[in-house]
């Protein structure tokens, strides 16, 4: 551990632009709301809990909630939880959530090397939307899965 947190310390945020690191301060996302991401996931939940009891329980379906950004209209919430539920209402978001618990078991289990960069994807996705192009995300709840007590003995 001590030199992955030199490797992180001396040889990469060195080279983070001082602007990039003074856009993360806790100052920088009180004084805009997180990127205007506050105003969007309050206007999301405003719509969903306004819905009918049919788009609670099953969403608006994919792209199906826009809401008013601080400067435009956007179907993407930047959080994939609030995501999920506002796509897929309570019981897409229940599902989901129920196969994260699964993958995050499945990690401790079999994989348990990967627990860290499972953890740190999921703190990531509280801040963007991870849809199926973000590989990186997907190809991590894949891996929890595989382990060599499912592989069937061959010989």
């Amino acid at each position: 551990m001590p030199n992955d947190c030199y490797v992180l310390f001396e040889l990469i945020v060195p080279f983070i632009p001082e602007d990039l690191i003074e856009r993360f301060s806790i100052d920088a996302l009180t004084e805009d709301n997180g990127g205007g991401r506050l105003q969007i996931w309050k206007n999301g939940f405003e719509k969903y809990i306004n819905g009918n009891a049919f788009n609670i329980a099953f969403g608006y379906g994919y792209g199906g909630v826009d809401v008013l950004g601080e400067r435009l209209v956007t179907n993407i919430m930047h959080n994939q939880f609030l995501q999920v539920l506002f796509n897929y209402g309570l019981i897409g978001f229940v599902l989901y959530l129920w196969c994260l618990f699964n993958c995050f078991n499945n990690i401790i289990k079999n994989n348990p090397k990967y627990l860290g960069a499972f953890i740190g994807m999921l703190a990531l996705s509280m801040t963007i939307t991870t849809p199926p192009s973000y590989k990186p995300f997907w190809v991590l709840l894949l891996m929890a899965f595989v382990s060599d007590g499912n592989l069937k003995n061959t010989e």
